[in-house]
């Protein structure tokens, strides 16, 4: 069975509106992303319920409102390469990258920009705000307007909102 992040992610990235949501899901069933079981907590029932009902609440309902433009998955092509120090197991790797790529990028009517990284796990808000930070500097280098950022804690119901 595959990761429900992984899933979740998958059905996520398809919405562009909140009126969008049973379709996605329906699809979703039909590629076998998500399933009816009742048996299986993330099913097609429970997820239209809370995905319904978060669509409805601030702030997620601002960023899939039908009148915003919507960016999922888009890479943002940095001018230059950056450099980054990773720690793992006492091992320190430098990764070279010049792309980033968030979940969701909404332009709101008014030229607001708003980044959004869907997370499925425990939460972890420093290295996962200082990931937002990065795509809100970067966005703030291509708009005139707001930049605002946030952390989507989707498996837990939780939001965090990321400042510069």
């Amino acid at each position: 069975m595959r990761e429900i992040g992984k899933d979740l992610h998958a059905v996520l990235s398809r919405i562009t509106h909140a009126g969008m949501l049973q379709q996605v899901l329906d699809q979703s069933v039909r590629r076998g992303i998500i399933s009816t079981d009742k048996a299986d907590h993330w099913n097609r029932e429970n997820l239209s319920n809370m995905l319904t009902k978060k669509l409805q609440q601030a702030p997620y309902s601002e960023w899939f409102a039908q009148d915003n433009t919507i960016y999922n998955e888009r890479s943002l092509h940095l001018g230059e390469p950056k450099v980054k120090t990773i720690v793992a197991d006492g091992v320190e790797t430098r990764i070279t990258y010049d792309t980033l790529r968030p979940d969701r990028i909404v332009r709101r009517p008014d030229g607001t920009l708003i980044v959004v990284d869907y997370k499925f796990g425990s939460r972890k808000d420093e290295p996962y705000s200082a990931q937002v930070r990065e795509y809100m500097t970067e966005l703030s280098k291509v708009t005139a307007g707001a930049v605002k950022g946030y952390i989507w804690y989707v498996t837990l119901g939780e939001c965090l909102e990321v400042t510069k």
